[in-house]
């Protein structure tokens, strides 16, 4: 029924162009879905540039409608029309990076999410998301890293904010003008940083009986996220904080001793699904503004209904 362009795919090889020069051709071979660059010169090698996959792709990029500047359209709720661009009768056809399709958001209950939506289109999104769960060996290394070290129920945060991406944004004059300035002038503060968390687990515990919370962020935040810890720990001794720095390593080690070859390539890949998983299985999550990685699961809590006591994790900083 529906097949896309393989973004992801081209995404991989942008990734690798910044690392390496490629001298690539027309002539391109797909095995096991991945592309084999047969070695030639290319006048315009220094440009950035994907090799054309050797299936049949749906709909051609001229031929759908552009409601971004240079780019396809994206966020559509109807889904005839989705159907009429995306049409064909070949057998496995697959929707590749379905995020910049389809509005899935839209099949959030409510009046700013849901109008215009048949309850026909909205209960199909729900079907979708619900049958496209992560990958079983992302979701049984986190069923496993749970048992052994959290052990317990848990609470999640994405803490999405970092100088070298977010801030820039911010900087930009992209963000939230709210969110950026609330934010901005705590990134870097330890002690107040923890001193919200602190106030946000002590009524968790109160309420809840949870002493365990996964920390979901950037790589580069890791030094500043272990020193909020710290100032955690200083007045919640018996709470337990994670982080990727605890969470990486049982990965490593889990897929290395399974022997899967082309796991470092993909180690931090894995590493943002794991912590999905993780932020989607937690009895709650603080969801970053702003982050399609938070929307995305802030999405399949809803329908899961999981989100009771979900909240954006600006509500912690209000009186910080």
């Amino acid at each position: 029924m529906i097949v896309t362009l393989i973004q992801w795919q081209q995404k991989k090889l942008r990734r690798k162009e910044k690392h390496r020069r490629f001298n690539l051709s027309d002539e391109s071979e797909s095995s096991s879905g991945q592309f084999i660059i047969n070695d030639i010169n290319r006048a315009d090698r220094n440009k950035k540039w994907c090799p054309e996959p050797n299936i049949d792709i749906f709909p051609s990029y001229s031929a759908i409608p552009k409601t971004t500047r240079d780019g396809p359209f994206s966020f559509i709720e109807n889904l005839e029309l989705i159907n009429k661009y995306y049409d064909t009768d070949k057998k496995c056809a697959v929707l590749g990076f379905p995020y910049r399709g389809i509005s899935f958001h839209m099949a959030l209950q409510g009046p700013k999410h849901s109008q215009g939506l048949t309850e026909e289109e909205k209960a199909t999104m729900k079907r979708i998301i619900t049958m496209t769960p992560r990958p079983k060996h992302v979701t049984e290394s986190v069923r496993e890293f749970h048992v052994q070290r959290m052990k317990r129920k848990y609470v999640a945060i994405h803490w999405r904010y970092n100088d070298d991406d977010w801030a820039n944004h911010c900087k930009g004059n992209h963000g939230n003008p709210r969110a950026c300035q609330q934010i901005l002038e705590v990134m870097h503060d330890a002690g107040r940083l923890g001193k919200a968390f602190v106030n946000f687990l002590g009524k968790v515990k109160s309420k809840l009986g949870i002493e365990v919370m996964y920390i979901a962020a950037p790589p580069d935040e890791m030094e500043m996220l272990e020193r909020v810890k710290i100032e955690i720990l200083k007045d919640m001794p018996t709470v337990e904080i994670f982080l990727s720095q605890q969470l990486l390593p049982f990965l490593d080690e889990r897929f290395q001793s399974q022997g899967c070859t082309n796991y470092q390539e993909n180690r931090f890949e894995i590493l943002s699904l794991a912590e999905m998983e993780l932020c989607a299985k937690s009895e709650i999550f603080l969801r970053s503004s702003g982050s399609s990685w938070s929307m995305n699961i802030n999405l399949e809590r809803v329908i899961a209904e999981k989100d009771a006591y979900d909240l954006q994790n600006l509500d912690l900083l209000k009186d910080y």
